[in-house]
Formats: structure tokens, sequence, C-alpha cells
């Protein structure tokens, strides 16, 4: 542990001179250097998660073509339920999962009834937490902001101090919290942008009343209210809390 240790801060202080040496030595533009450098570092790992992803589909539309099937019957279904709907019916089979997991844990491990109990206690604190959230105002303006800090940068603040005071339990739990994190940021930038599309929305719609128009809106349009958004953030939020504070990231 120790020598991994030292090969990691190794790597960071090496990169830490080669940017300072490039920014003093009066190479102009280093920083926009190294983001260019992520930028294209972060869009080839998409693509290649997308070639990945593509080349899986067509695998199992070869091998299991049933499996694409009920895939395309439950995209059906999904398209005839509204977002509150859908939100209510993830909850549901979120609490459902849930209480199988435990049901199993119990029955291979008789020995982890506490930790049985510590998991079931979620069952109790998210209808809390779903209730006490929804009664704070102005969610449109709070919840992006928190599920930015809970998700990424308390994440990053706690995985750094547990290696740096080598507890062996807590950096174990972080990187399992990184391994679905990918998961949780996609959904957050997906809310944030519908949630931004929406904004953008009611500009038109209320540019387009007062220059006198029809105010024409399609079927398909999300509730004017936001409604749909601000439940499908606070679901993410206590999501995310299950994973860091209960440790979920065991279940997948």
């Amino acid at each position: 542990m120790m020598k991994k240790r030292r090969v990691f801060i190794g790597f960071v202080l090496a990169w830490l001179i080669w940017f300072l040496n490039s920014a003093i030595t009066g190479r102009t533009g280093a920083i926009i250097d190294i983001y260019e450098r992520g930028t294209l570092a972060w869009q080839s790992t998409i693509e290649l998660v997308q070639a990945v992803g593509k080349c899986l589909y067509f695998w199992v539309n070869f091998t299991a073509p049933f499996i694409i099937d009920v895939g395309n019957l439950v995209s059906r279904l999904n398209a005839t339920l509204t977002w509150r709907m859908r939100i209510m019916m993830t909850a549901f089979l979120s609490i459902v999962i849930g209480l199988y997991l435990i049901a199993r844990q119990v029955v291979l491990h008789q020995e982890g009834v506490k930790r049985v109990a510590f998991q079931s206690s979620i069952l109790i604190v998210a209808p809390s937490l779903w209730m006490g959230l929804a009664i704070i105002p102005n969610a449109e303006l709070w919840l992006p902001t928190t599920l930015m800090l809970a998700t990424s940068v308390y994440p990053c603040i706690q995985s750094a101090r547990s290696f740096w005071t080598r507890d062996v339990e807590a950096c174990g739990r972080w990187l399992r919290y990184w391994v679905v994190f990918p998961i949780v940021d996609a959904c957050r930038e997906a809310l944030q942008e519908y949630q931004t599309g929406l904004f953008q929305q009611q500009q038109q719609q209320q540019q387009h009343a007062y220059d006198g128009g029809d105010g024409d809106v399609s079927d398909s349009a999300p509730p004017s209210d936001g409604t749909a958004i601000r439940d499908a953030q606070r679901i993410l939020l206590i999501f995310t809390l299950w994973l860091q504070v209960w440790d979920g990231s065991l279940s997948f």
C-alpha cells in the first residue's frame, strides 16, 4: 500500500513539475494546452464507450434477439407514461430490488444481521428525505448545485482524505462509488440539460404569448412547472446518498 502511494504521489509531483516548467519557461497557453489534452482524452473515452455499447447491442441482437424485442416493448410502454409515473415506477422498482438484495444477504450471510439492519434504514431515511426536500422552496435554484456538490465535489474531497489517512475501508467504499459515478453523472447532466431546455421553452412560450401568438405547445412537452425534473433530481440525490453512506455500490 505504501509503495503504491509513493508511486501515485511521484506521478502527481512529476505532472506538477511539468506544468510549472511549461508555464515558467514562457510557454504561453499551458493551461489551454492541458485543457485541450483533457478534452481530447475525454472525447476519445466517450467514443470508446459508444463503440463498445454499439458492439454489445449488435451482438445481443444477434445472439439473443428476444431481449431486444422485450426492450422495444418496454420502450413503447414507457412512451405512454407521464414523467411522474415513470419516476414513481422507478422508485418502486428500486425499493423492490433493495428488499430482494437485503433478503438475499440475510439468507446467505446470517452473521451480517447488523449490516442488513443498517441497510434497511434507507427505507425509512429515503421517504423522509423525499418529503423534507419537497418542502424546501425554490428547488430549481439549489437542487442542481447540490447535486453537483454531492456527486462530484464531496466524493473527491473524501476520496483524497481517505487516501491520505490510509483508511483502507473508506478507500474501498469510495472506489466502489467511482465505479458507479459515470452513471450518476450522466443522469445529472441529462437532467441539467433537460431543465435548461425546459427553461428555454418557457421563455419562448412567454415571448410568443407576448407577441400575440397562439402559444403552440407540442403534446410531448414536459410539464410547465418542471415538477418531473425536480422529482428526478431528488431521487438522484437520495440515490447518491445511498451509494455514499450506505455503500450501495456493493449491490452492483
